[in-house]
């Protein structure tokens, strides 16, 4: 059974975990305020010089290849690998993947050389991880994933993956949870990320 969104989010107050983003341009200011509205603590560092220091302190790191250069990809390999050092969760959004060849390049990379607790991408950008081309237009999905892509890549690379759309597919490769709860106009904003509620879906799958 799910645990009420409610719940998590006191015991995420009660803490007030320290949340590392190496985050893209675009939508950095809006995961800030989010992360502080959840009542998280933001730090946005992507320089090479202070990453691993950053991410060995942190509670959660969150590596979005957004706005994606050679710098930042040597900080999200220093910083992934730190955390993974010190066994701090790495969610990763490979925004853009299948779009070209240097984003599929660096996602795969990264799941390749950090220890990714969570991958999370549109529909588009996760079926092209899953070796299914074509399927992304710039960092836009051109068509719906399913349940079979989630678990496919929860199984390959060890990840929690969570497919976002109008319905989002997440599966650790055990079980799986589908969520109907969204709103098509998410997708005319930027950065709008997750559609709906873990306790509005239904869990699937062996414990």
């Amino acid at each position: 059974m799910a645990i009420p969104y409610w719940e998590d989010l006191g015991r995420i107050r009660s803490r007030r975990p320290l949340i590392h983003h190496l985050m893209n341009y675009v939508v950095m200011n809006d995961a800030a305020n989010v992360t502080l509205a959840v009542g998280a603590s933001p730090i946005m560092a992507h320089a090479k010089e202070e990453v691993e220091e950053l991410a060995a302190k942190a509670d959660v790191v969150y590596i979005n290849i957004g706005t994606l250069d050679d710098r930042w990809i040597e900080s999200f390999i220093l910083a992934g690998k730190a955390a993974s050092k010190n066994n701090v969760p790495v969610l990763l959004d490979p925004v853009g993947a299948g779009a070209t060849r240097l984003r599929t390049e660096t996602t795969l990379r990264i799941l390749n050389e950090v220890e990714v607790s969570v991958l999370k991408g549109n529909g588009g950008e996760m079926m092209a991880l899953a070796g299914r081309a074509g399927m992304v237009k710039g960092v836009d999905s051109l068509g719906e994933a399913n349940i079979d892509v989630a678990e496919k890549l929860a199984r390959e690379y060890g990840v929690t993956a969570v497919i976002t759309g109008p319905r989002d597919y997440v599966s650790d490769g055990r079980r799986y949870a589908i969520v109907s709860n969204g709103t098509p106009m998410l997708q005319y904003i930027t950065g709008s990320g997750v559609y709906g509620w873990f306790s509005h879906s239904q869990l699937h799958g062996s414990e």
